[in-house]
């Protein structure tokens, strides 16, 4: 069989096909070389996890999740993916390619059938934050270990989108090491493309919704910065009273779509830096918005977290800035020095929009997943 005739199915949270058919123009790093693949293969198909149903299989599959989560500590939902359709797809498949290590947990279940039924399909997933040690006792520590062992025995390849955790997952799953391959998160960078001199703009950006933003501290920073405008774009600042006068708060997310891809590139565009101040955690955290910004040349100052995906790469003052400790007076300098100095603003701009193209471009991880593959050749 021709690779170009092999049937590759995409399994997604949900929201990829309402954006799919709502907006042509669209960024394309959340969708995990599917764009790649459309263009040069004949057979593509898109599953997405999907909301819970009043049944009677639902209802017992999401009393199973609930026991697993418990027992794991692991991202398991099987029932908005444990489907007569998606077992249809999934056994025509050649190549089952899953977006994020919630995604492929979900899927145990269909995995497990698939491998036996059609075990030459070939099966990967993408990681970012799995090792997280959110193991509160040790028997969740011993029945995660479990569940990851064997997700990693079923499927043939693991791409670790954080140098950090690639390195760890080696050292702790020597066994399976052969199937890492660290492939940095990249942004389309035909899509995040600045039209604007960012000398004439004002704001500060702050985007975000995750978990390990520190949004309070932000909150506090805007207010002791009054001279300053601030974008605040999330949906996890609800307290309205609490807003000071010179922040504007627009309230979005990438799954609810609040905004378009190409209004959030507008933000960007009309933003002078781009501020992430987050919670130390060993979780990456603002990775996309941090390679977004750049792509754009606009610089970004952020916490120098030990979750940080590269920083082999990423260089302070030269790629963008990182703040050592998370305090009003390190953050309030960080921003004034940067803000005032244009020599610096252009330096950090160049830099980082260079370092983007060159090393977090979305083409180059489109090439490289289907190199592992081994379908880029007929």
């Amino acid at each position: 069989m021709n690779n170009n005739s092999k049937k590759i199915t995409y399994v997604f949270l949900q929201g990829r096909k309402q954006r799919l058919e709502k907006n042509n123009n669209i960024s394309k790093e959340f969708f995990y070389s599917y764009f790649y693949a459309k263009d040069n293969f004949e057979n593509v198909e898109i599953v997405e996890m999907e909301n819970y149903e009043k049944k009677f299989s639902q209802y017992f599959l999401r009393k199973f999740d609930s026991l697993i989560n418990k027992l794991t500590r692991l991202p398991i939902y099987t029932y908005a993916i444990f489907k007569k359709k998606n077992m249809k797809k999934f056994l025509d498949s050649d190549y089952i390619i899953f977006s994020n290590d919630r995604v492929a947990f979900s899927s145990l279940p269909l995995i497990l059938i698939t491998k036996r039924r059609n075990p030459h399909v070939n099966m990967s997933f993408f990681v970012m934050g799995l090792f997280r040690n959110e193991e509160k006792y040790q028997f969740q520590k011993y029945f995660r270990k479990i569940i990851i062992n064997y997700i990693f025995e079923k499927v043939n390849h693991v791409f670790f989108l954080g140098k950090e955790e690639y390195d760890l997952a080696r050292s702790v799953h020597m066994k399976y090491k052969e199937k890492f391959i660290f492939l940095p998160f990249s942004v389309d960078i035909d899509f995040w493309q600045s039209k604007s001199l960012k000398e004439k703009n004002e704001h500060i950006l702050f985007i975000g919704n995750d978990g390990n933003r520190d949004y309070e501290f932000t909150l506090k920073l805007a207010h002791k910065m009054k001279d300053y405008k601030f974008y605040f774009i999330t949906q996890k600042i609800t307290n309205k009273s609490d807003i000071p006068k010179n922040v504007t708060l627009l309230n979005g997310s990438w799954g609810t779509e609040t905004y378009t891809d190409e209004e959030i590139r507008d933000f960007y565009d009309e933003s002078r830096i781009t501020i992430l101040p987050i919670k130390n955690t060993k979780q990456p955290s603002g990775q996309s918005v941090t390679l977004q910004s750049m792509s754009m040349g606009t610089p970004v100052i952020m916490s120098n977290i030990d979750g940080f995906w590269d920083k082999q790469s990423f260089i302070n003052n030269e790629h963008l800035i990182f703040v050592d400790e998370n305090t009003l007076e390190n953050w309030e300098k960080a921003i004034i020095d940067l803000f005032s100095n244009e020599e610096k603003l252009n330096y950090l701009a160049k830099n980082g929009s260079n370092l983007i193209q060159e090393n977090y471009n979305l083409n180059l991880f489109n090439e490289k997943v289907f190199d592992v593959l081994n379908l880029n050749n007929d």
